[in-house]
């Protein structure tokens, strides 16, 4: 197999992502893919109509893809997989990092995450300077697991990157 990093396909303006892991079976999964679709369709869908382009996705157990993505990708959710790769088991952060350096930030997609929150995108929104200093999303680790959590996230993201919230942050 090559080394080489696949080509990356273009993602919407703002990611709000999740990542279910292992912490939830099958049934705990569907629950929260019948939660979470419900809940976008009364906020607009996936696609976001307040702030188009601000996408949510899930990433989930391989296994786990083909029972419930589907109806994910119905309701305007991107899905991946986890825990599989076209590369041998080793670390490639250091390969990614290099890639985008080579390629410069413009280039670069910068998502928040690990033990964010609701209410954590539009504090780091409210102590940024500018623009350019916001991040493009937000991934939420163990807060995402709970649908109404990935909901309110959903609708956090969403109101704090509409066109009309960015212009009156910045007067």
């Amino acid at each position: 197999m090559s080394d080489a990093l696949p080509a990356v396909p273009p993602l919407p303006q703002v990611l709000i992502g999740a990542s279910s892991k292992a912490y939830l079976g099958l049934a705990e999964l569907t629950r929260w893919v019948q939660v979470v679709t419900a809940g976008l369709g009364e906020l607009g869908g996936g696609e976001g109509a307040a702030a188009p382009r601000a996408v949510p996705y899930l990433c989930m157990p391989a296994a786990l893809l083909g029972p419930l993505g589907s109806t994910l990708t119905a309701a305007g959710t991107l899905v991946g997989a986890q825990d599989v790769s076209r590369f041998d088991p080793r670390a490639h952060t250091g390969a990614i990092r290099e890639s985008l350096q080579a390629r410069g930030r413009h280039n670069a997609r910068i998502v928040y995450g690990g033990s964010a929150v609701v209410g954590t995108f539009s504090g780091i929104v409210e102590a940024v300077n500018d623009a350019a200093q916001r991040p493009d999303g937000i991934f939420l680790g163990r807060g995402g697991l709970a649908p109404e959590n990935f909901l309110a996230t959903i609708e956090e993201v969403r109101a704090v990157t509409r066109p009309s919230a960015r212009t009156s942050s910045a007067n």
